[in-house]
């Protein structure tokens, strides 16, 4: 439900959509709903409704929704822009009709612990759980919960008793858990015993964690020297882990087991993969290409990479920005897909080679975790740069996405060539900090005067009137306090670009920007004010227009022939 999409689904066929008011533009009608009478748009089996704040609008639409058809809710999505003020009252709808839910999505702002004991105390979730908010430091799980998948970010609540209670589950995952090596051997143990009878994917990260643990008879939880990625779908869901070392199950189970150092991407974690996987692949070839190159040309191997895969990387880094879950299933993703063409484009993997040595600094890493490190530190880099300056100036979070690959370029291009002329030309990060420059007014100001200038340059008009609309849509939305952070400077030229190039139109209730209409049905005037307003054509002109357009098509098709012919003749 809460999802960028903003939409609530009945019986997987019937859909009810909220959108921008500022989209009135495509309503169709009126309607009475929860009476009130309110914009609509229908078309098929989707009803789009229309609010200042989708979020809250969405809340109001599933409430009367519930109570009109008094139906079960079956999953509740949400993501970690929603509104406490949003999710919390649909959770309580819920728990008014229902004790049981199959997925749950517990994301969004300003939740309280209070917020947790309310949903984990009324709502069994029976197949998937993912909770993304932080509770507080002495928060505690206040009953037993045992979905079948259970996945949370910030894990630091959960306790050892609190997994051995996890009957039901055959996913696992803790990320930022406060567990010790002796609750995890202890974990071990009962899984040893036959006592997590269903867990077939596990996985623990925290601090606390090393690789002195005694996991069964195991000597070490070292890697083997040669790298094996394994994959094995659970629930419809893909689990995997690198280098896993064998172990049994005292009932003669095989799994798969494996302890990850804590690395400059990765916090120390412990994986665990029960059962046979269903795809496994040797990684040391893909080390070798890395091991071959240095300096410049492993940085061109990783740019090479990530352009191969930009629209599955696009995706994933989106995933990753949602969720700090999403950073390892990031890396498992594309090493999946890179092996991929490695089997069927021999071609792009050969020119990648180079028979170089490896850099001395790098021979205490394994091959592999170079190459996984190189990876992820460009793909969050070059995301890094765009997000910076979309930051700088005010380009709302949640537009960073729809933006187009053109615009991203122009953008990431002048925050480089900004950050060159103060001396920084490798990373954005120093010191697992973002650089201190950055957030000096002088470098915010000659960051403004660099994209300025370069949005001014001739074949950038599209760029300039989609940085232009995206900086006013964001700006329009903030409070005054906010808006004081904004560069008047740019705001005043973004203004005066949209009001001469693409002006907000007046048309049917609502405001739109004067490129998005079709002047072909609609007539468009500017009154005294100075505003434009577009009234709809009349049918017989607007097929009176389409015949005119139709008949200078056909004409300008017999001149090129008529042209055509006499060249043909004096040949």
């Amino acid at each position: 439900m809460f999802h960028p999409n903003d939409e609530i689904v009945i019986n997987d066929k019937y859909r009810f959509e909220v959108r921008d008011e500022n989209e009135q533009i495509i309503a169709t009608g009126l309607r009475n709903i929860d009476q009130r009478q309110i914009m609509i748009s229908l078309s098929d089996k989707t009803l789009v409704t229309f609010a200042k704040n989708p979020r809250i609008g969405l809340r109001d639409v599933f409430l009367y929704v519930a109570r009109l058809f008094k139906c079960r809710t079956s999953v509740l999505n949400s993501y970690h822009g929603v509104p406490n003020e949003a999710y919390m009252p649909c959770i309580k709808s819920i728990c008014s009709r229902q004790t049981e839910i199959s997925k749950l999505y517990i994301f969004g702002i300003s939740f309280s612990d209070e917020d947790f004991d309310f949903i984990l105390r009324n709502l069994k979730v029976t197949d998937f759980l993912e909770i993304g908010p932080k509770p507080s430091e002495t928060y505690r799980l206040p009953c037993h919960i045992s979905p079948k998948t259970l996945l949370i970010s910030q894990a630091h609540w959960i306790r050892l008793n609190d997994v051995l209670n996890m009957k039901q589950a055959h996913i696992i995952e803790l990320k930022e858990s406060s567990l010790t090596n002796k609750d995890v051997e202890e974990i071990f143990q009962h899984w040893f015993l036959g006592e997590l009878p269903n867990l077939e994917s596990l996985y623990i990260g925290g601090k606390k964690l090393t690789n002195e643990m005694k996991i069964g008879n195991l000597k070490s939880l070292e890697s083997p020297q040669r790298l094996i990625y394994s994959i094995k779908y659970i629930l419809d869901q893909p689990r995997s882990l690198r280098g896993g070392i064998p172990i049994h199950r005292n009932d003669g189970v095989a799994a798969l087991v494996r302890f990850e150092p804590l690395r400059r991407t990765v916090t120390q974690h412990i994986c665990l993969l029960v059962g046979k996987p269903d795809h496994e692949q040797d990684c040391n070839s893909l080390a070798d290409l890395l091991s071959n190159a240095k300096g410049q040309e492993r940085i061109n191997f990783a740019e090479a990479i990530v352009k191969k895969f930009s629209i599955d990387l696009k995706k994933e880094v989106k995933n990753r920005r949602t969720t700090s879950r999403k950073r390892r299933e990031f890396v498992d993703n594309l090493c999946e897909q890179i092996m991929e063409a490695e089997r069927k484009d021999a071609r792009f993997i050969e020119e990648c080679k180079e028979d170089e040595e490896e850099e001395e600094e790098e021979k205490q890493k394994s091959k592999y975790e170079q190459f996984v490190d190189l990876l992820v530190e460009y793909a969050d880099e070059e995301n890094r740069w765009f997000q910076l300056i979309c930051s700088f100036i005010g380009i709302d979070e949640t537009r960073w996405d729809t933006m187009s690959k053109k615009v991203a370029e122009v953008m990431k291009d002048c925050a480089k060539k900004t950050a060159a002329k103060f001396g920084i030309s490798k990373s954005t990060i120093e010191d697992g900090k973002l650089n201190e420059i950055f957030s000096t007014h002088k470098f915010k100001m000659a960051l403004i005067d660099e994209l300025m200038n370069r949005i001014r340059e001739p074949g950038l008009e599209d760029v300039e009137i989609e940085i232009a609309e995206n900086l006013m849509d964001s700006y329009r939305e903030e409070s005054r306090e906010v808006k004081n952070r904004y560069s008047k400077r740019l705001v005043n030229h973004c203004r005066k670009v949209l009001e001469k190039r693409n002006p907000l139109v007046s048309y049917r209730g609502g405001k739109i920007r004067l490129l998005k209409l079709d002047v072909q049905k609609c007539s468009i005037e500017k009154t005294a004010s100075g505003e434009y307003v577009a009234t709809d054509l009349d049918p017989k002109e607007i097929a009176k227009a389409e015949k005119k357009k139709e008949k200078n098509r056909k004409k300008r098709e017999k001149q090129k022939e008529k042209k055509k012919g006499k060249g043909e003749e004096r040949f």
